[in-house]
């Protein structure tokens, strides 16, 4: 009789502690017996034991269906999410650019122009507009591959009294300058979820490839054009709130990164290229500050 109530007992026993145990759900119908211990924003993680052997695991919430703890009604997630695999990004702020301009600055004072001329005029060219265009393709729900494309562009203008140096003579006219930077590379992209709705994402990407460099100077009528090509690099992190199912909209902080080492330079009669000492060499680098649009299909 005492065994059969020790029996008995321990099977209470059993099926208690089975009914107390955790169970995950996923989308695929199968259900892991466990005890959750970490419920975060992206991930469960969870403890299996088998045979007297304890497995840690972790499930991304996009493939859970249902989590049924101990003791808690069971708590049934969102649809399962489309997998999208195509991502196009549209973006466009402002730049500055971070090259030191003290040489030019003393070049133009050499050439007539005053202390406040000269910095209003490069003023002027450091802040400029910038726009991009991404398109991924993503080999997992977080890391993706695709292009990368920037456009920017700066101008300045001012009118001063120019000095030829030749002790005769003095102009006043216009100083004109606009320049343009093309750049286009190979790119990976990364994302991270912040919330568990996935309405907001953290995401980053980092490029390179090649900048092209076009510069159009003016003074007193007559005109100048500088172009060249360099090795260029981009990264990126921003910010990302879904509007719709497929549609966000994003904030982008961006760095990009290039050092122009020679150019062709274009007068209307002649061409030449020039090889530019490390002290005249033109820093392309900006730092980039963006909004836009993204599309998930």
């Amino acid at each position: 009789m005492k065994r059969i109530l020790m029996g008995f007992l321990l099977c209470l026993l059993l099926v208690w502690s089975g009914q107390a145990q955790d169970r995950i759900v996923t989308w695929n119908n199968d259900t892991i017996p466990c005890t959750i211990t970490n419920s975060g924003a992206r991930y469960i993680r969870f403890t299996v034991y088998q045979n007297g052997i304890q497995t840690n695991g972790r499930l991304n919430r996009t493939e859970i269906k249902q989590i049924i703890q101990a003791e808690k009604a069971p708590v049934s997630l969102q649809a399962q999410p489309e997998f999208h695999r195509w991502r196009v990004a549209l973006s466009g702020g402002l730049s500055y650019l971070t090259g030191d301009t003290d040489p030019a600055r003393d070049g133009a004072r050499q050439q007539g122009l005053t202390n406040e001329q000269a910095d209003d005029y490069f003023q002027q060219l450091l802040l400029g507009w910038q726009s991009s265009a991404q398109v991924h393709f993503f080999l997992d729900s977080d890391l993706a591959f695709g292009l990368h494309y920037r456009f920017h562009t700066s101008q300045a203008d001012v009118f001063a009294t120019f000095d030829p140096q030749d002790g005769m003579n003095l102009y006043h006219g216009q100083m004109k300058e606009t320049i343009y930077t093309h750049y286009i590379g190979p790119s990976v992209f990364g994302n991270h979820q912040l919330s568990a709705n996935q309405k907001w994402w953290l995401n980053g990407s980092f490029s390179a490839g090649i900048a092209f460099y076009r510069d159009e100077l003016s003074v007193l009528n007559s005109g100048m054009l500088l172009t060249g090509k360099a090795f260029g690099a981009t990264l990126d992190m921003g910010l990302e709130y879904f509007v719709a199912p497929r549609v966000s909209v994003g904030l982008n902080l961006g760095l990009f990164v290039s050092n122009l080492t020679k150019v062709t330079m274009d007068d209307g009669y002649n061409q030449s290229s020039v090889k530019l000492e490390e002290e005249e060499r033109q820093n392309l680098s900006s730092l980039d500050v963006s909004t836009g649009l993204r599309f998930y299909f």
